[in-house]
């Protein structure tokens, strides 16, 4: 029995993987790696740029603010910080940075709950394969069977991801309400949409997971 495993462990550390296999592998490990870093490159940048577009506001409204009273003479004194404060608050400008910001917040808490439960992009039951962002989140568009990218076996989506990734949709119906904080409903309503969007197609990939049987033939109970 030992000299048969001894053979097998020689058989197995003789078998090498071919070119043509070493060559996909470190290919798909490097576009891995790539869009990996593409991704944390485009949010330090969305990021970086609402917090530069809030400076820049900020700076604007105190301008405003310190204009007319710095032209005119014999006027009352100055108003104290808090009554500046609470009039950029009421500006739609900021209401618009703060909205934003608070979604940015909650996407970044959803995403790090995620990632402590294990949760990443979706696996291949038939191949092993992980698929890209891009084509997990085309993929979490359908409600019907889906096409692994890799090995072209055709999957389904779990009820159980169903179901928590329609929770991302909850954002959707608050389209009536949200837009009622701005002072122009519009941009209310265009500040919204974005945010919802952003939070739903950064997120529903990750919550997507597939099995092999349509979910439809399984029992409810």
């Amino acid at each position: 029995m030992n000299q048969f495993k001894e053979d097998l462990n020689r058989e197995l550390q003789s078998v090498s993987l071919s070119k043509e296999k070493k060559q996909l592998i470190a290919t798909k490990a490097k576009a891995k790696l790539h869009n990996h870093k593409r991704r944390i490159n485009l949010q330090y940048r969305f990021v970086l740029a609402i917090f530069t577009i809030f400076a820049i506001g900020f700076s604007y409204l105190l301008w405003q603010q310190e204009g007319p009273a710095s032209k005119a003479q014999g006027a009352a004194p100055i108003e104290p910080i808090t009554t500046t404060t609470w009039s950029m608050l009421t500006n739609d400008f900021s209401k618009a940075v703060l909205y934003i910001s608070f979604f940015i917040i909650l996407r970044d808490l959803l995403k790090r709950r995620l990632q402590k439960s294990g949760k990443g992009l979706p696996i291949c039951v038939e191949c092993g394969e992980e698929w890209s962002y891009r084509e997990a989140l085309k993929q979490s568009m359908k409600n019907t069977k889906m096409t692994c990218p890799y090995c072209g076996q055709i999957q389904y989506r779990t009820k159980k991801s169903r179901l928590k990734g329609g929770m991302l949709n909850i954002f959707i119906p608050f389209m009536i309400i949200a837009p009622q904080l701005f002072d122009n409903i519009l941009l209310g309503i265009v500040v919204h949409v974005s945010c919802a969007a952003y939070i739903m197609f950064s997120l529903g990939p990750y919550y997507l997971e597939l099995q092999k049987k349509d979910p439809i033939n399984d029992p409810l109970w």
